[in-house]
């Protein structure tokens, strides 16, 4: 017998969720919001980065809404977060250039040294 939380069941769970308008109405809350503002909160211990939206809800009022979340599936810097699979070769390149070069995101000398290195075999992790 499987589970309701089973991934793999994931589609029933939805379907009954359907069926709870308390559930749907705290979704449909949402339609017609527009994303005034996104954040990003780093949890360097357990290896996560989250992404939060700030909305402007059809009534006027603001919610936080979670966006994305990141986690670390290998302890190897930035392909830890598996970002060779979501970026082409030269894109990543580009992004983690322009992140050593970034004078105002808050890397120290170590943390773009360590950028550097991955620079240098990023091309093996593709």
């Amino acid at each position: 017998m499987g589970s309701i939380c089973d991934m793999h069941n994931a589609h029933r769970a939805a379907a009954v969720l359907e069926r709870d308008p308390e559930f749907m109405a705290g979704l449909r809350a949402f339609v017609g919001a527009t994303i005034e503002a996104v954040d990003m909160e780093v949890n360097e211990p357990i290896g996560t980065i989250r992404a939060y939206l700030t909305l402007r809800m059809p009534d006027g009022g603001e919610a936080t809404m979670d966006g994305p979340t990141l986690r670390e599936v290998t302890d190897c810097g930035v392909v830890g977060f598996d970002l060779q699979e979501s970026y082409e070769l030269d894109d990543l390149r580009g992004l983690i250039e322009g992140a050593i070069a970034d004078p105002d995101n808050g890397l120290d000398g170590g943390d773009r040294e360590a950028l550097r290195e991955e620079l240098a075999g990023l091309a093996d992790h593709y």
